[in-house]
């Protein structure tokens, strides 16, 4: 009797995690529908081909495709370009979570903390700089004439110019 009282807990727990899983797949789906709207079969496309670059399942790229694109909508950004960025990011946050042995939500995490200006936060996955080095790669790509003008440029531009920093010095 016992077996079975410990079996049906057991069932009883399953259920539970099967049930709030499957939750938060519809609501991290939801949420994607909403930020592409229109676009979303195009973006899928790009969630895939970050998926079958990385190895990662793409379901598991779901609610950091929707994230990165609502960051750089927001920002500003075209949904075609918010994408790119964000296909871009995954990519990136794919390969650093596989070399640094650490989840892809964590890896997203330092990602995040480091294309928003806290360079610190890139250490962890290996993305080292600081904002003279920052302003300097502005000037190397053309995106500002002058390192003084990085301290006045929009945040959008900085941000994407980051992300690219960042995927350079991962390659």
């Amino acid at each position: 009797m016992y077996l079975g009282a410990r079996a049906g807990q057991s069932l009883l727990v399953f259920g539970k995690v099967s049930v709030e899983s499957a939750a938060e797949v519809s609501a991290e789906n939801s949420a994607f529908d909403q930020i592409m709207g229109n676009y979303a079969g195009a973006a899928q496309k790009k969630m895939q081909a970050v998926a079958d670059a990385t190895g990662v399942v793409s379901t598991r790229l779901t609610g950091s495709m929707t994230s990165l694109t609502a960051k750089f909508k927001g920002l500003g950004f075209g949904i075609e370009d918010a994408t790119d960025l964000a296909a871009g990011g995954l990519t990136l946050a794919s390969d650093a979570a596989a070399f640094w042995d650490v989840s892809l939500e964590e890896s997203m995490g330092h990602l995040n903390s480091f294309v928003n200006g806290c360079y610190e936060g890139g250490e962890a996955i290996g993305l080292f700089a600081n904002d003279t080095q920052m302003a300097a790669y502005a000037v190397e790509k053309g995106v500002v004439a002058d390192t003084k003008a990085w301290a006045n440029l929009d945040e959008a531009t900085k941000q994407a110019t980051r992300l690219e920093y960042a995927e350079n010095m991962m390659q």
